[in-house]
């Protein structure tokens, strides 16, 4: 008796929230007692008193491949946003990465630079880990100063150093 009971009550239940929610769905604001309206296209608010949010509108695919992308990054992000908006938190993620970018390939350049620098103008050799076979194209040269094991590539006329000590390779 009290297993059918159970049952009856839930679906009692189950049915006054299913008739409650779909009245908020075609009342939402005279039905809505915290100020809050349902995920609507426009504005969303949250609660009285606090200010409404604009949503951001969806993108679609083939509107998505017709911009030009490449002109829209030429342009500084001054001249893509009006002076008087306040700079989103994307378009300010796209400048920080676009300028951490560019400063690891600097970073890169003259980590290269002071490497052929140090080494004689010579590029590093690729090391030849133990128990590693010797690949196609490639052959080990020991160093004279240091005896590590590197690869240098055999069809090529270029002169390489070591890439432990950076000392001139005798290919």
């Amino acid at each position: 008796m009290s297993g059918m009971f159970g049952i009856i009550w839930t679906i009692v239940v189950l049915y006054i929230c299913y008739r409650i929610y779909k009245q908020r769905m075609e009342n939402p604001q005279e039905n809505n007692q915290r100020g809050q309206i349902p995920n609507q296209r426009g504005q969303v608010q949250t609660l009285q008193g606090q200010r409404p949010m604009q949503a951001k509108p969806i993108v679609q695919p083939a509107r998505a491949k017709q911009m030009p992308q490449a002109e829209a990054q030429k342009k500084p992000l001054a001249e893509r946003q009006n002076k008087n908006e306040p700079e989103s938190t994307l378009a300010y993620l796209e400048e920080k990465a676009r300028q951490d970018a560019m400063e690891h390939e600097m970073e890169k350049r003259e980590e290269a630079r002071r490497l052929y620098e140090s080494s004689g103008g010579l590029r590093p050799a690729q090391r030849l880990y133990e128990g590693d076979s010797v690949p196609g194209g490639c052959k080990c040269v020991i160093c004279g100063y240091c005896a590590a094991e590197n690869l240098v590539p055999v069809s090529t006329r270029e002169r390489f150093s070591c890439y432990f000590c950076r000392e001139p390779l005798d290919t």
